[in-house]
């Protein structure tokens, strides 16, 4: 191989990532060769769109090595940024050009991220077949050894075998020294993803407070989305989220903007961000807000917010002789938030005109607090009776 020196500055990436930053002033290499050191460098800070930039730019390299570090540099920012059939693609060509060489590290690099592809896909056949590979593929060290365990981790928790689930990541904890930082973060997104599957909120919790302890992980998009999602399963907080918060990782930023629309009765909107998640996995986002995918902190907020969308054609609907004695009746009778609009042109026969209108509503809302002794709670302009408000803590 006549890429030797780049070969050991990537060798020596997991464990030294630092030591990369010299390599960007090494005669012996190549512009292209610093362009992907430099790549790996960026897509450690998270930069996946000056990745993808940076190498579609450059010139297929004729050397077979560097072209393989190329594409799958390209395959893992594209993951990173929820491009995954294109990430696939990537990825594949990498591994071809890394099988006919013999390069076993890097295969294993290589199909490790192939298999986070099928992971974020829900593709259990897949992720099986992937690890078939990583097990058959002689491993080079504990950073290996703790990475497949990661994935068998991930297997078993999307095959819903919490069993081995629960075995595997007792290993992993009692080596958790083992891990890399960036391995350990990792390791805790998976961790929390199984508290969250076998709902123990609670632990799921300790796990973002030691996520905490990572500076950069702290501010990104992943322990945002985690933190407010999981405060509204939890405390039933409402979501305010901002595409600036999340354009790095656009999966995610359109699975909670589809959440924040549902839990706001903007239908519309919720159906277009729906549109947005099947085009990117079709079999996991299916018609009518059908996920397939996984038990998940997603899917648990869907369901919540799907059972309380309101349809008017479905509102039990008692006429008292007042508009206050029907108000009542409204919330005693239906279990999910009624948006102020409806209760409004149930009562009054006509839609709301304007902000006058509804304070009507909010006068009658007032007047069945006190003379009702009623909990009735206005959360993004809606109206909901809560018959046991400790349930809204537990």
């Amino acid at each position: 191989m006549k890429e030797k020196a780049f070969y050991q500055f990537l060798l020596g990436f997991s464990s030294n990532p630092e030591r990369m930053k010299h390599a960007l002033e090494d005669k012996r290499l190549t512009k292209t060769e610093k362009l992907i050191i430099d790549g790996y460098l960026k897509i450690r800070n998270n930069q996946n769109i000056e990745v993808i930039e940076l190498m579609k730019s450059s010139v297929p390299s004729p050397l077979k090595f560097v072209e393989s570090q190329r594409l799958l540099l390209l395959g893992s920012a594209s993951n990173n940024r929820s491009n995954l059939k294109e990430a696939e693609s990537y990825l594949h060509a990498s591994i071809e050009i890394l099988n006919n060489l013999k390069a076993p590290y890097f295969s294993f690099f290589a199909n490790f991220t192939l298999f986070w592809i099928y992971a974020n896909l829900n593709q259990k056949e897949q992720m099986r077949l992937v690890l078939n590979v990583m097990e058959a593929i002689p491993l080079e060290g504990m950073h290996q050894e703790m990475r497949l365990l990661r994935c068998q981790f991930c297997y078993y928790q999307i095959s819903e075998n919490y069993e081995q689930a629960q075995l595997v990541m007792e290993e992993i904890e009692e080596r958790k020294h083992e891990l890399s930082e960036s391995d350990i973060i990792s390791f805790c997104v998976d961790k929390f993803s199984y508290l969250i599957q076998i709902e123990k909120f609670h632990e799921a919790y300790q796990v973002l407070s030691e996520m905490k302890k990572y500076r950069k992980f702290n501010l990104n998009e992943n322990y945002n989305f985690m933190k407010k999602l999981l405060d509204h399963i939890v405390k039933d907080s409402p979501i305010y989220a901002y595409e600036e918060e999340f354009e790095k990782i656009p999966l995610l930023l359109n699975q909670i903007k589809l959440i924040q629309a549902l839990e706001e009765k903007k239908i519309d909107e919720a159906k277009y961000y729906w549109k947005l998640l099947s085009a990117s996995s079709p079999s996991t986002y299916g018609e009518n807000f059908h996920y397939a995918g996984t038990k998940c902190l997603f899917s648990i907020c869907l369901n919540k917010n799907i059972e309380k969308i309101v349809d008017r054609s479905s509102l039990k609907i008692n006429s008292g002789p007042t508009k206050f004695d029907s108000l009542v009746s409204i919330l005693i009778e239906n279990k999910a938030p009624v948006p102020a609009p409806i209760i409004f042109e149930i009562l009054w026969g006509v839609p709301p005109k304007d902000k006058e209108d509804l304070k009507k509503v909010s006068r009658l809302v007032s007047r069945a607090k006190k003379e009702k002794n009623l909990n009735i709670v206005f959360r993004k302009g809606t109206y909901e009776l809560i018959v046991d408000p400790l349930k809204r803590t537990a």
